[in-house]
């Protein structure tokens, strides 16, 4: 585990915080770390973030205020200090002759996809990506993945982009291959289509390395720890109850 300092903790959007953490070790696209939230507050378990990017020994992370223990981390100021443990989960693996690619991201399953993008850019290529919000309100990141990216928003309520799911964006099946991070729901409706890609799963999870078997799912090669053997499956090793 380490103690990580924050350097910032600010706003970001709609009920959205970006945390910036220094003292971090490397990590990939796609893995992520365990906050332990504690100061009066009874939660017994760390409570898993991804990662919205990774540089030198700099974490940004973006959460959604959502609890408690969430509300608690709007209160942090540069200087406090929390303990994580890090480098957890399989992150995104990059194939640099591999150039046809887009991004899908829904909800908070967009936050991830910042470094895997900047990752990408660096490798010369540039992806589409395919981002999916409630409403125009809760839609982030657009800027900064703009920079490294072509963007196609959809928006449920019609007030940004198309309006509908993301996973019904047709254009995105034009594309050889994929990463996708988001609701079960969004990915399995995306695996019916194709699985020539990568998708990072969400869930609850206890410890972050495998040893409660509270994250665990079936897969084509046998019962998986999403934590330990994920967060990143390829997605057609993945089976859909």
């Amino acid at each position: 585990m380490s103690r990580l300092v924050v350097q910032s903790n600010q706003w970001f959007a709609d009920k959205v915080y970006q945390m910036v953490l220094s003292g971090a070790k490397p990590h990939e696209p796609g893995q992520f770390v365990m906050v332990e939230i504690s100061k009066g507050i009874d939660f017994f378990l760390r409570r898993p973030f991804s990662i919205a990017d990774s540089k030198n020994d700099r974490l940004t992370l973006l959460y959604k205020v959502i609890g408690r223990g969430t509300s608690y981390m709007t209160t942090l100021i540069p200087g406090d200090t929390l303990d994580v443990l890090e480098q957890l989960g399989n992150g995104f693996r990059i194939d640099p002759n591999r150039q046809d690619v887009c991004l899908i991201g829904g909800g908070s399953g967009v936050f991830p996809l910042l470094g895997l993008a900047r990752r990408l850019h660096e490798r010369g290529i540039r992806p589409t990506a395919f981002l999916g919000f409630d409403t125009k309100q809760s839609a982030c990141l657009i800027s900064e993945l703009s920079r490294v990216c072509q963007v196609a928003i959809t928006t449920m309520d019609g007030t940004l982009g198309e309006m509908g799911n993301v996973c019904l964006y047709q254009a995105m099946y034009q594309h050889s291959y994929y990463y996708a991070v988001g609701p079960m729901a969004m990915l399995k409706a995306i695996a019916q289509k194709t699985t020539n890609g990568q998708m990072s799963l969400e869930e609850r999870m206890g410890c972050g390395f495998g040893a409660c078997m509270g994250c665990t799912i079936m897969t084509k090669k046998g019962p998986a720890q999403i934590c330990k053997d994920g967060p990143v499956f390829s997605a057609g090793d993945l089976i859909w109850e």
